[in-house]
This record gives structure tokens, C-alpha cells and sequence, in this order.
């Protein structure tokens, strides 16, 4: 910090600290979600002169840093403190929470200290597809073409950033995947969830294979996630006959 020369003729320093090495200190060492991160500012006047009318200023906190007085006698501490609230759209951007803080007082030349905390972004996503066979053909139980197979695709954010054009895709379905808002889906804020919709026509050679078997993906670029589904086309009703006879030689020939 800069040394003024005081009325006195001595010279006097203010300067914010913390033992250790970073004056400005918080708990808070990554954001990884909306916060409030909590500053706390040791003020030390380390001249030989009390000084007074001591005030802390900072470029990036909530409301201006609150102390416990404005006068510190030589060798004297206090500790002023102030919050930040984070929101979850610095979590989108990222970089860091930087902050500047000045501490002044009418003797001494103003004190400054930086102090920068880490926004960590961790994009995710999951999808869990689910499949239904409707059985609604001319013959009860028994699969047919033509007959169909409604699907669901339930994609969720579990990241701490929101997503941005997720787009959900199965090579199975080519009638279109439908989601609330368009698909891709436009955006999806962290925790939550949309589920989207799509219908397959059976054909023959699903029955043949007895089953429909395949997956599907959703991709926000910086995030995706894969998953299939089985559904089982029964080829019998639940039911079974088993006929028996025996011969009877009555005339014993």
C-alpha cells in the first residue's frame, strides 16, 4: 500500500489482512451452485498513529462491507464482513467470482486487496426411455402389424449448468419425437425434467423377432446420455392346451 506522511510528520499505513497470506477471506473456496458466499476483511493498522473515519468499499458484493468501529489505535485489528449472492446465471457463464475491496480511513492512503473464488461448471445429464405395446389389433394377446408401441423418453438435467438444445434422437422413429417446446428442447434449468413422446408402427419383421429392441440419446453437446429399451411382442395368448389319447384294443386282435 501507498505510505502517506501524516500531520505528525510519522508515516502511516492501513491495510486489510487475514493471518496468512490473503487479507480478503471466505469459506467458500469453488462455486458449484447458486450461493451466498460470506467475505470476511481483517483491517490491521500497522503505522504508529490511530486512525479514524476508516471505511471498506467493495466493487462486488451485495452492500458495503459492515465493521465494528471507524477507529483502529496503532497495531490494532477489526474484522468487517458483507455476502454475495450468486445466481445460477454466473453458473452458466463460469470463470470466477472476483471482488476488489479498498479500505480507507483520513489518515492513511488507501489499502487494496483482489480475491477471486473458482465457479466450477459440471454439465450431466440422464435419459430413461420406456416403451408400451398397445394391444388394441383384432386379436386379443397376440401382437400384430400395424399395432403399436408408445414411448416415453424422460431426459433430466443433473448438472449444475442449465442445458441448452438437448436434442433427443432414436433411429427406430421416424414419425418424429415430440417434447414440450420443441426438440431439441431449448433449455433445461439443473434438477429439472421433460418428458417427450414418440409412437412406432409394428411391423413383420418385429414380429418375427418377437421383441423390439433399441435405443435412444440425448445430446446437449456438452452433455448426453444413452438408453434402450425392450419391449416384448407376444406371438400366443396366456393360454395352452396339451391333448392326449391312448389306444384301446378292446376286441384284443
Amino acid at each position: 500500500p501507498m505510505v502517506p506522511t501524516s500531520p505528525s510528520g510519522e508515516t502511516t499505513t492501513l491495510v486489510p489482512g487475514v493471518p496468512g497470506t490473503d487479507p480478503r477471506d471466505s469459506t467458500t473456496t469453488t462455486i458449484v451452485g447458486p450461493t451466498t458466499v460470506s467475505y470476511s476483511y481483517l483491517v490491521t493498522n500497522i503505522g504508529n498513529v490511530t486512525l479514524t473515519g476508516i471505511s471498506l468499499t467493495d466493487d462486488n458484493d451485495d452492500g458495503e462491507p459492515v465493521c465494528a468501529g471507524t477507529t483502529l489505535a496503532p497495531g490494532g485489528t477489526e474484522t468487517c464482513t458483507s455476502t454475495r449472492t450468486v445466481t445460477q446465471g454466473e453458473i452458466d457463464t463460469g470463470g470466477t467470482l472476483d471482488n476488489t475491496v479498498i479500505a480507507s480511513s483520513n489518515e492513511a492512503a488507501p489499502a487494496q486487496d483482489v480475491h477471486s473464488i473458482p465457479i466450477v461448471q459440471s454439465p450431466a445429464l440422464t435419459l430413461v426411455k420406456d416403451g408400451t405395446w398397445n394391444d388394441d389389433g383384432s386379436v386379443p394377446g397376440i401382437a400384430e402389424v400395424g399395432e403399436t408401441i408408445d414411448y416415453t423418453f424422460e431426459v433430466t438435467n443433473t448438472g449444475n449448468i442449465t442445458l441448452t438444445a438437448i436434442d433427443v434422437s432414436d433411429p427406430l422413429i421416424t414419425g418424429g419425437i415430440s417434447c414440450t417446446g420443441g426438440n431439441p428442447i431449448p433449455g433445461l434449468d439443473p434438477d429439472a425434467s421433460l418428458t417427450c413422446t414418440a409412437t412406432y408402427t409394428v411391423v413383420a419383421d418385429d414380429l418375427t423377432a418377437g421383441q423390439v429392441d433399441n435405443s435412444a440419446t440425448a445430446d446437449a453437446g456438452n452433455a448426453s446420455d444413452t438408453s434402450s429399451v425392450t419391449v416384448l411382442l407376444p406371438d400366443a395368448p396366456g393360454l395352452s392346451l396339451v391333448k392326449s389319447g391312448a389306444f384301446q384294443d378292446e376286441d384284443q386282435d
